[in-house]
């Protein structure tokens, strides 16, 4: 299924307490799902994406929660996810 919005950069940063100790670039898909970026490509082809960290999977879930995202549903992070054929990592 295609996207009806062109995907935007958003990113977020993790605080502990006054200082900055995170950042983590994620893709807001169709401005409704903000997907973490993938941080493992297809060793063959090279310019696949493939998996990401679980900490960024947990990452998207907690945003998910927030945002006007129907969970479990299209828009969802899992579906998007595996539409793109992306796994996560244990």
């Amino acid at each position: 299924m295609p996207t009806t919005e062109p995907a935007e950069r958003v990113v977020f940063w993790v605080y502990y307490g006054v200082n900055r100790i995170m950042e983590i670039h994620t893709v807001l898909v169709d401005r409704r799902t903000s997907v973490p970026l993938p941080d493992e490509r297809d060793r063959f082809s090279g310019s696949k994406w493939v998996s990401m960290s679980r900490w960024d999977y947990n990452f998207g879930k907690i945003v998910e929660l927030y945002s006007d995202t129907e969970l479990g549903g299209i828009n969802s992070l899992d579906t998007i996810l595996a539409r793109a054929g992306i796994s996560v990592r244990e």
